[in-house]
Formats: structure tokens, C-alpha cells, sequence
């Protein structure tokens, strides 16, 4: 084996040990409604177990989404990916009923290999909700998108300005949504393309919204 051939193995083995960062964000449909008199009040706790330690790692929780069944977590968790290593994704789905997440109802969970994550069809995977004891019961469906980070620092700034807009009017298309509501407050939303649902094209999932 010669120099160049040498040094190319070398940086191929570097780059499949080298760990690839990928984000993931949670959502959900159909969730089972915990609360009498009311809907459920979501929100995701994500953990990660690794191939060496075999430990659940907390990565992080979203906030809660209050009386909501069909919930768009905007939280994005960073995951270091490493190549043909076995690392499981738990995520877990809670209704909050105490303030301090102490004593809350678990709607159900749900396994995922990374690997099996990012080999799926537009990084995303869709399936059941089920308990913890493995019951049949289904509890909602969850969706779990991957994306990978690039290695770019470069900001972009823009700035933005709208002219006569038309109250209680959205405009849904593209990845901007200016909003005017009743009150004559315009604000702005910046979603990105989540899976397609149904017969729906595109599932827009908000990553941003500015102060009224």
C-alpha cells in the first residue's frame, strides 16, 4: 500500500470514527387524553442510551404545550452520531398536571436506533405511543425528525419589513408566516418542513416567533 493510499484509508477511518452531529425534533398526533374535563398538556423528555455504558442519558425535555393533542415540539437536541455504533433513542411523552414535572401522567413512549433513524425515508420516522410495561394500548402516534448540523458558522442577518397587511389573514406559504390578529399587533413566524401528513403536502413546524 502505497503513501496516498495510506493516507486516504487513515482519514476514511477518522471520518467513521469521528462523531457526526445530527438534531432531532418531537412531534405528535392523536394524543391520549389524560386530563377530565379538558385535553392533555404534552411535553417530550428525550434520552439517549450509548453501546459502551449501556446508561440512559438525559439529553433534555421540550416545554409544555397546554390542551393540546396534535403538539409541534419546537426543541431541537443535538446528538454526537457515531458510525456503526448502537445508540438508542428513548423518547418519552408526559401530561403535565404538577409544575414541577414531579408527579405527571406518562402518555407513552417510544425506542428508536439512531441508525434506523437516519437511513429512514427524509430522515423521519413515524410510530406508535405505548406504554412503559410494553401494553398493547396505542396512546397517539409520534414523529421524530432528524437533520444533520453543518459545520457552518456563517450568519445570516435579514431584515424584514411588511406594508398593508390584512388582519386576521395568514400567509401560509413558503417557510415566513406574517401574522396581524384582531388586535392590530403584527408579529412574525419562521417555520421549517416537517414530514408530510395525509394528503397534506407538508407538515410546517414553528422554529421561531418574534414579540407582539
Amino acid at each position: 500500500m502505497g503513501a496516498d493510499e495510506i493516507e486516504e484509508y487513515a482519514e476514511a477511518i477518522d471520518m467513521i470514527q469521528s462523531p457526526h452531529k445530527v438534531t432531532i425534533t418531537i412531534m405528535c398526533r392523536d394524543l391520549a387524553d389524560m386530563d377530565f374535563g379538558g385535553k392533555s398538556d404534552p411535553y417530550a423528555v428525550v434520552y439517549l442510551k450509548g453501546e459502551k455504558d449501556k446508561k440512559w442519558c438525559k439529553l433534555g425535555s421540550t416545554a409544555t404545550m397546554p390542551e393540546n393533542l396534535d403538539p409541534n415540539f419546537v426543541e431541537e437536541f443535538e446528538i454526537n452520531y457515531l458510525f456503526e455504533r448502537n445508540q438508542i433513542i428513548r423518547v418519552e411523552i408526559y401530561d403535565e398536571d404538577d409544575p414541577q414535572r414531579l408527579n405527571d401522567d406518562l402518555i407513552g413512549n417510544f425506542d428508536c436506533p439512531l441508525n434506523k433513524l437516519l437511513t429512514s425515508n427524509n430522515q423521519t420516522i413515524k410510530d406508535n405511543l405505548r406504554m412503559k410495561s410494553g401494553k398493547s394500548d396505542i396512546r397517539g402516534r409520534i414523529y421524530i425528525i432528524a437533520n444533520s448540523v453543518s459545520e457552518s458558522n456563517d450568519i445570516v442577518k435579514m431584515d424584514i419589513v411588511c406594508r398593508i397587511l390584512d388582519k386576521k389573514k395568514k400567509d401560509k406559504k413558503g417557510f415566513l408566516c406574517f401574522c396581524r390578529p384582531p388586535e392590530d399587533n403584527p408579529f412574525l413566524v419562521i417555520e421549517k418542513q416537517g414530514p408530510s401528513e395525509g394528503e397534506r403536502r407538508h407538515n410546517w413546524v414553528e422554529v421561531f416567533r418574534s414579540e407582539q
